[in-house]
């Protein structure tokens, strides 16, 4: 799996992620340090506060010293780790919420929905008790693409293989052809494949 260096230059910017870096004053952040709910929300070197967190209305902000050494394995080990439980958090509250507004206007409804770490490449799946599992790797991907995931599981509650009757099915859901439309997604999507699974690991 490719490694990413994680510094002020790295940029994440969606519909539902977003990420700022903002260069502080070391006394700035000593007082973060102080008033930190959670330690883990800063990283420390030589006991002073490198870069600090804080996360409000799924915004997720770095304040950070301009000395920081970002090619620190610690920080940057620290730094994958909290930008992976942002994506988890917002994860949890949005792609719930996504999947009961396409219930609602589909009639399709699922015993449940649960977000979490998926084996390998699946994005998602639909058990026979009609429980429906989303990764948070989605949360990359463009909307439509991420709403395409959703929808594709949701297919299965009415049929649960992947023979025609399941792809004509899911092109009405989606609005276009749902093969094209796949074939079209992994194209758009490959360099968020890796990037994804680099940080919901």
């Amino acid at each position: 799996m490719k490694k990413f260096r994680i510094s002020p230059q790295s940029r994440l910017a969606t519909k539902y992620l977003c990420i700022t870096w903002e260069a502080c004053p070391p006394a700035f952040l000593e007082r973060m340090k102080s008033l930190a709910e959670m330690p883990k929300n800063c990283f420390s070197l030589n006991r002073l506060c490198a870069v600090a967190t804080h996360y409000a209305e799924g915004h997720l902000f770095f304040y950070y010293r301009a000395d920081t050494d970002w090619d620190n394995k610690r920080l940057q080990s620290w730094l994958r780790c909290q930008i992976r439980d942002y994506v988890y958090t917002v994860a949890g509250i949005v792609l719930p919420h996504r999947l009961h507004e396409f219930e609602q206007k589909y009639g399709l409804y699922s015993k449940g929905v649960s977000v979490k770490n998926l084996r390998g490449s699946t994005l998602g799946y639909c058990t026979a008790f009609n429980h429906i599992a989303l990764s948070p790797r989605i949360m990359f991907f463009k909307e439509r693409d991420m709403d395409s995931v959703i929808l594709h599981e949701m297919a299965h509650l009415r049929y649960r293989h992947h023979r025609a009757t399941f792809w004509n099915f899911l092109s009405l859901l989606l609005g276009e052809d749902s093969r094209i439309q796949k074939t079209r997604m992994d194209m758009e999507n490959i360099k968020f494949y890796e990037y994804s699974l680099f940080f919901c690991r």
